[in-house]
């Protein structure tokens, strides 16, 4: 299992985000988190918070992700 300070921020949460999009938010087990991100519990706890906590840094990475997709044609995401 991965040591806290050595986790892959952005791999935990696209492996987050795999489980979500398979079992749904209710449906997600924290065994079914931390299986699939490589971690132990505690350190999901230690480093997201909470269940909720990590599927809103989940979101997050993924509307920043895809928000700077959808506006490379405009010549990025710029100020509104």
């Amino acid at each position: 299992m991965a040591r806290t300070k050595n986790l892959d921020r952005e791999a935990a949460l696209r492996a987050a985000m795999g489980v979500f999009w398979k079992h749904g938010y209710a449906g997600t087990s924290v065994q079914h988190l931390v299986s699939a991100m490589g971690i132990h519990r505690a350190n999901l706890y230690e480093v997201f918070g909470s269940k909720e906590e990590l599927f809103g840094a989940v979101v997050a990475n993924y509307t920043d992700q895809y928000f700077e997709t959808l506006m490379q044609p405009f010549g990025g995401a710029g100020e509104f």
